[in-house]
């Protein structure tokens, strides 16, 4: 039972990691799908766009507690009027008032220097100049992921609500912060329990890998005039889709490693 699992974790990885096991995250026995470096991106990326989402749905539920002196509780979060000027969930989606432009020059910066110590990490480990770890390459990972999931939250609420507009996202110093924060407490909290998780931390890995490689399928479909407004067919193809790349990609790496003159090990090292 243990070895079906463990195969069925790998496979979601095959395809896109080197799955050396001294380089990856493993509790409970079980190696997660991807390396440490790569789980801190998918998380990074799905953690990020979640928060960023959420700083701007728990935004009209404080409006509503104080403009009414009414404890609204979890209501107020997850419903907001249709004609409030406050952003919120209506039963169309989203209100509309979501920022979903492009960030801001400076929020570009900010994503770049977050993506930058996984680079330097990367590079110079490689090169063999300095020793790196599994704790430096999930959290440098993560700060990678951060970057993506700025991008990744604009195209999210653009996607759920009808109407654009051109507020920018985390366009204020208290947004940014927030961001931030929110970010090294869940980012640090995954880290240093996930070994305590067992095999659910390294499921939870693959749930944000899946959902990343469906968006990017679904926001391909989403282009498509004969699919607009079909939000169930788009989801359905997009995951049908996602589970095929996943198969081919690990194919076609077993494929590729088979035609070349080294072991599978040999070759993982060099590329890892």
């Amino acid at each position: 039972m243990h070895d079906l699992l463990q195969n069925l974790l790998y496979f979601f990885g095959h395809g896109f990691c080197h799955q050396l096991p001294e380089r990856t995250l493993s509790a409970g026995g079980y190696y997660y799908p991807a390396c440490a470096r790569d789980t801190g991106i998918y998380l990074g990326i799905v953690f990020a766009t979640c928060i960023v989402i959420l700083i701007y749905q728990w935004q009209p539920a404080l409006v509503l507690q104080r403009n009414s002196g009414l404890n609204t509780g979890a209501k107020a979060f997850f419903v907001t009027s249709a004609t409030s000027s406050t952003p919120g969930f209506t039963a169309n989606g989203l209100s509309g008032r979501f920022p979903n432009a492009l960030p801001s020059k400076s929020v570009v910066i900010l994503a770049v220097l977050c993506a930058l110590p996984m680079a330097f990490d990367g590079v110079t480990s490689y090169l063999h100049l300095r020793e790196t770890n599994n704790i430096i390459r999930f959290f440098t990972g993560y700060g990678a992921g951060m970057a993506v999931g700025i991008f990744a939250s604009s195209a999210v609420m653009d996607i759920l609500q009808k109407e654009h507009n051109q507020k920018r996202v985390l366009a204020g110093m208290r947004e940014v912060i927030i961001f931030l924060a929110a970010n090294v407490f869940f980012s640090t909290l995954f880290f240093f329990v996930h070994p305590y998780l067992g095999i659910a931390g390294a499921l939870f890995a693959v749930l944000a890998f899946l959902l990343i490689v469906i968006f990017v399928n679904a926001l391909l479909l989403w282009m498509s005039k004969k699919l607009a407004g079909r939000g169930l067919l788009v989801f359905a193809l997009a995951t049908v889709m996602a589970f095929t790349e996943i198969a081919v990609a690990g194919w076609l790496r077993d494929l590729l490693f088979s035609m070349l003159p080294y072991s599978d090990d040999a070759i993982r090292h060099l590329f890892g």
